[in-house]
């Protein structure tokens, strides 16, 4: 069995080197605790970004994953004027209807949507070719596109 004592010196000293490794002021328990949670969420966005920044040396991956009738589309880039617009022209342009969508545009953009074919069938690669000629112009290429770009 261990005494208190003992057990209010370890956690004494894990509190002293927690405070010196997030570098915290705080003097109270809770206070340095909050200090590291923040530490470590400032240092998860350092690793996002550095992730990006490694990975998408040409600032655009698009990834498609056909499921059923439908398409998984994955899409990381840097921050461009209009780029949810002209992805979504694009969509509606090959005859996609866009069903589900998630969109992070807070350091660069992230978007993850799952869309369905209206009418004729469409290819994995030709989506994928398709929304990345329209991200890297700005506009929608697809003739009899509704978009006003287009």
């Amino acid at each position: 069995m261990v005494c208190k004592s003992h057990q209010k010196t370890v956690i004494y000293q894990n509190l002293r080197a927690l405070r010196s490794i997030t570098k915290s002021s705080s003097v109270k328990e809770t206070a340095i605790i909050l200090d590291a949670v923040r530490y470590i969420w400032e240092l998860k966005m350092k690793v996002e970004r550095l992730y990006l920044q490694l990975h998408l040396s040409d600032p655009l991956e698009v990834r498609t994953e056909r499921i059923g009738k439908g398409f998984l589309v994955r899409l990381w880039s840097l921050k461009r004027d209009n780029l949810l617009v002209t992805i979504l022209e694009t969509f509606e342009g090959l005859g996609l209807n866009v069903l589900q969508a998630r969109v992070s545009s807070k350091d660069y953009f992230y978007m993850e949507a799952f869309c369905v074919e209206q009418g004729e069938r469409v290819e994995g690669h030709v989506l994928k070719q398709t929304v990345i000629e329209a991200v890297k112009s700005g506009k929608c290429k697809i003739t009899g596109c509704m978009g006003v770009d287009c």
